[in-house]
Order: structure tokens, then sequence, then C-alpha cells
């Protein structure tokens, strides 16, 4: 009867503890990830401004972008950040691109519904941008506004979405290693 007992809290207990650490790492993974693409979103967003005050700056002084100086700005903030910057303009035409060797930007326009939210304000999402990424991207894209309200043109920014999925994974790892030692230890 005792042995009965014993062998029932006991499952209790070990049920219990494992629901816990189920329950805590899904939590942990579901906020780190969250975390991580707030972040990401951050630093195109920041990068993604700096060129548009370039841009705009270049714009004011010039009445036209000069691509030289433009580009060499955008490849200076896309290395940085390990991103592709470029310049499209009201239609989604690719204007400047920070890729020097085949360039999808160039062979498609940015969908004309990305275009519209990008006027309307700033553009954030993960997805393909059209067909102009193969694999998943975090993209950014703020629009070009003159003094007088216009809009001329949008700055995008696209990172790989293949971090997080490569953080995720390491995340993962390395709590299921934690919580595999914490039971070894515990039982």
């Amino acid at each position: 009867m005792q042995k009965g007992l014993f062998s029932k809290y006991y499952s209790i207990c070990v049920m219990m503890i494992l629901v816990s650490i189920a329950l805590i790492g899904s939590v942990f993974l579901i906020l780190t990830s969250n975390y991580f693409e707030q972040e990401k979103y951050d630093l195109l967003s920041r990068n993604v401004k700096q060129a548009v005050s370039i841009t705009m700056e270049d714009l004011s002084v010039n009445d036209y972008v000069s691509a030289s100086r433009v580009l060499n700005v955008y490849t200076i903030l896309g290395d940085a950040i390990d991103a592709d910057i470029f310049l499209v303009d009201v239609n989604g035409k690719t204007l400047l691109c920070t890729e020097t060797s085949g360039c999808n930007h160039s062979l498609y326009s940015v969908d004309e519904d990305v275009m519209s939210q990008v006027i309307r304000g700033e553009y954030h999402n993960v997805g393909h941008l059209g067909s102009i990424y193969s694999t998943p991207h975090y993209i950014v894209g703020v629009p070009l506004t003159t003094p007088n309200g216009s809009v001329v043109g949008a700055v995008f920014a696209a990172s790989s979405a293949e971090s997080l999925t490569q953080f995720v994974t390491d995340t993962l790892q390395m709590f299921a290693l934690s919580a595999l030692a914490a039971l070894i230890v515990v039982f």
C-alpha cells in the first residue's frame, strides 16, 4: 500500500516538474524570439531613417539624388547591419541598391500594396517583398517625404530572417541541456 502511494506521488511530482520545465521553456522561447525580432526591426528602422536623412539632405542640396554619395552611405549602413538597403521611386521601381552583383531589386518592383503602406508611414514585415527575396527577410521601409509633404520615393532595408531560426535553435538546445542537467541532479 505504501509503495503504491509513494509511486503515485512520485509520478505526480515528476509530471509537475516536467510540465513546469516545458512551460518555462515555451515562455522563454517565445519571449526571446519576440525580443530578437523587435531588436532586428529597431536596428533596421534606425539605419533606414539614417539613409532617408542622407538621401533627403542630398535631394535638397542638389535637386536630385547623387548616386555615388548616397550609395556609399547605403553600403556602409548595409554592411554594418548585414542588410540590403535600396531606394525606390513611388512606383516601387529600384533606383539604387547596395547589392553589387545579381541584384533582384532591379528585376522586380515593390508591390503596390507595400508602397501604399510605406507612403502612409513606416512599413515593417517579415516576408519575401513580393518576389524579390526567395527566403523570408525582415523588411523595413520608410518614405522619402519632401518639406511640402509629398512622397517622392522610399528607402527599404532587408535582412535575412534565417538568423532568428538559428537563434531559436541554439536557445532551445541550451535550454534542453540545462533542463536535462537539472533533472539528472534532482533525480
